[in-house]
């Protein structure tokens, strides 16, 4: 018998799968809405960001696949946040009372590093999340 506690030995389990490149008992752990101990999380993240030279210490890495078949670059979150928050700015301004086109999009633009994309860019950001059409701002008719 061991004087480690249940957790412990539990980790030192996930640990070794882990080291295998097996996830079942971590994911089994996450799926009851637990956490693991912080030995474990650095060892997963050093699996799905392995540094460089870091082959001999940890040979298994994860590596994200897509289960649908499609092909090509994978879609960056940021982007969907950054639309995000392009779009409430364009919608805070106009409702300081900023035109749309002359006003609320060159005022967010400013904030983007684009160049002469960052008005269009605000400009499909907004209307992609405004479908009915672009709202009136208190100083349009």
């Amino acid at each position: 018998m061991t004087d480690e506690t249940p957790e412990y030995c539990r980790d030192f389990v996930i640990l070794r799968y882990l080291m295998d490149g097996d996830t079942r008992p971590l994911a089994a752990l996450m799926a009851l809405g637990r956490a693991p101990s912080p030995a474990v999380l650095k060892h997963l993240a050093a699996m799905l960001h392995p540094a460089e030279g870091s082959e001999e210490k940890n040979p298994i890495s994860l590596v994200r696949k897509r289960r649908n078949g499609k092909a090509g670059p994978y879609p960056n979150p940021e982007l969907k946040w950054l639309g995000n928050l392009q779009s409430e700015q364009v919608k805070i301004k106009m409702a300081e009372g900023a035109n749309y086109e002359f006003e609320a999009i060159p005022e967010v633009a400013k904030m983007l590093p684009n160049g002469l994309k960052a008005e269009q860019t605000v400009r499909d950001a907004y209307d992609l999340r405004n479908p009915r059409g672009r709202l009136k701002s208190k100083g349009d008719s």
